[in-house]
């Protein structure tokens, strides 16, 4: 199970990227809400996020072993 959960994690991370990529490139214009500066701020915080999450689903993850 653990070996799975690794791959699929990646895999759905960087969907997650690729989809925030192509969502928001049509608002970064000229003109348009976003530019370039907030939308890489929103990036990294996006990726910032991404390891205490990780850290969350392991300690579930250890709370489930320890459990049964």
């Amino acid at each position: 199970w653990h070996s799975l959960l690794s791959p699929v994690l990646e895999v759905g991370l960087s969907v997650g990227i690729v989809a925030t990529l192509a969502l928001v490139s049509r608002e970064i214009a000229p003109g348009r809400s976003l530019d370039v500066g907030a939308f890489v701020a929103f990036q990294r915080y996006l990726q910032k996020l991404i390891w205490p999450i990780s850290a969350l689903g392991y300690v579930l993850n250890m709370i489930q072993r320890g459990i049964s």
